[in-house]
């Protein structure tokens, strides 16, 4: 999953709305584990002449839980709502899966073929670029200039945003109130380590999940954690 924020400022601004974005994400999810990779923002900075002005750009790969994907379109949205100059988009291999998911809701013309572009988070709002006075294939910096345009009227309709708030509903607090939690008895060692660094929790479990033979044998001679003064 790829996911774009931009906003009109500077350069330096920037940095500093990344900084912002990032410590108003821990505070929503601070003490949850992500499936395979935390949310993360890094700033982009154009060169002249590049198609993509300078933004905020993430990666994150969510394994086989779906649900780590809407708690960061819930997040996106609300850092559009929070920073208003920011417009946010995500993506992944499938492409824009918010208009897949409110695929019986979106107008006709609407098609994989037309959505490059169209599709932004907006003051907290899902926002599609209409077909009436917008390019076929818009650009990006063209979709941004037509979104910050108040001549342009792109908030989707209700029965879109009523498709989407199953999906939606409690994020981002639902995502802390799903955690499963479960006693283990482990070296003190790994206990210290996973006291620091919960998210390598993560790491751990996906690494037994797909775990080969080799792997095996390398665990089995526990060199540095080895099994000894247990805790609970």
């Amino acid at each position: 999953m790829e996911f774009f924020a931009g906003m009109n400022e500077s350069d330096f601004q920037l940095k500093g709305a990344c900084t912002d974005c990032l410590a108003e994400v821990l505070h929503h999810t601070r003490g949850y584990i992500w499936q395979r990779e935390p949310f993360s923002l890094e700033v982009h900075l154009a060169e002249p002449g590049d198609a993509v002005p300078s933004h905020l750009h993430g990666t994150v790969r969510f394994g086989d839980n779906i649900e780590d994907e809407w708690l960061i379109v819930s997040l996106l949205t609300m850092l559009t709502h929070k920073f208003p100059t920011l417009l946010a988009r995500a993506w992944d291999g499938d492409g824009d899966f918010q208009l897949i998911e409110a695929a019986y809701a979106l107008p006709a013309w609407v098609k994989p073929t037309r959505s490059a572009n169209r599709v932004f988070l907006k003051r907290g709002r899902l926002h599609m670029l209409p077909r009436e006075g917008v390019p076929r294939n818009p650009t990006l910096r063209q979709a941004l200039a037509l979104l910050g345009s108040n001549g342009v009227k792109s908030r989707v309709s209700t029965e879109v945003e009523a498709a989407l708030a199953p999906r939606l509903k409690g994020y981002p607090q639902r995502a802390l109130d799903e955690l499963h939690q479960a006693r283990c008895r482990l070296p003190a060692s790994v206990a210290h380590v996973l006291r620091r660094r919960p998210q390598l929790v993560a790491s751990a479990i996906h690494t037994f999940y797909e775990r080969l033979p080799t792997d095996l044998k390398a665990a089995a001679r526990m060199e540095h954690f080895p099994p000894e003064d247990f805790v609970t």
